[in-house]
């Protein structure tokens, strides 16, 4: 640009200037200062690049194939912005990249869980974790963003998922909880 002012003494000097904002990418980092923990980023589920993460702990079983697509197909019809984990890494790796990545809801599907007819739902956050029917999936998820929509609106974002999670659990445990059956 060769932009130059003049001076006190009158020397003519190139202009040096700072331009000082809130840019997408200091936005993207506050976040991810705010919301970590010792394995990676916790995303607010307001600002997460996807809204669930579908991880299958076994790609080569035919079985866990086919119920983690079906899976992926309805949560992207009901418009969840999903994440699929399909690679053939091991279990470990899986769980760790998912945790370093951050997304706020984490569907576990494995062969031993389906073999009872249930996936695991996982909280990032709180590391809660909630074994639900494969039949119920949309139901779990409908009733948890209307919960997450409700207590949002009294400003509680942070306990959000585990409210919602240990509710799951008491219900269950107290004589079972309500879902509206979905079927795959």
């Amino acid at each position: 640009m060769n932009a130059t002012i003049q001076n006190k003494e009158g020397k003519v000097i190139p202009l040096q200037c700072g331009s000082y904002g809130i840019g997408v990418s200091r936005l993207v980092a506050a976040i991810i200062e705010a919301h970590h923990d010792d394995k990676g980023i916790v995303w607010p589920k307001s600002v997460s690049p996807f809204d669930i993460s579908l991880i299958n702990l076994k790609p080569s079983n035919a079985d866990v194939n086919n119920i983690c697509n079906r899976i992926y197909e309805n949560l992207e019809k009901n418009r969840y912005h999903t994440i699929y984990d399909d690679t053939d890494s091991s279990i470990g790796e899986k769980f760790s990249r998912m945790d370093l990545i951050g997304i706020p809801i984490q569907i576990i599907v494995g062969p031993n869980s389906i073999k009872e007819g249930k996936i695991e739902i996982k909280d990032r956050k709180t590391d809660l974790r909630k074994f639900v029917k494969i039949s119920e999936i949309s139901a779990f998820l409908s009733i948890f963003n209307n919960i997450c929509l409700l207590l949002s609106s009294l400003i509680l974002k942070p306990t959000i998922p585990s409210i919602f999670l240990a509710c799951c659990n008491h219900a269950t445990h107290s004589g079972g909880f309500v879902f509206d059956h979905f079927i795959l």
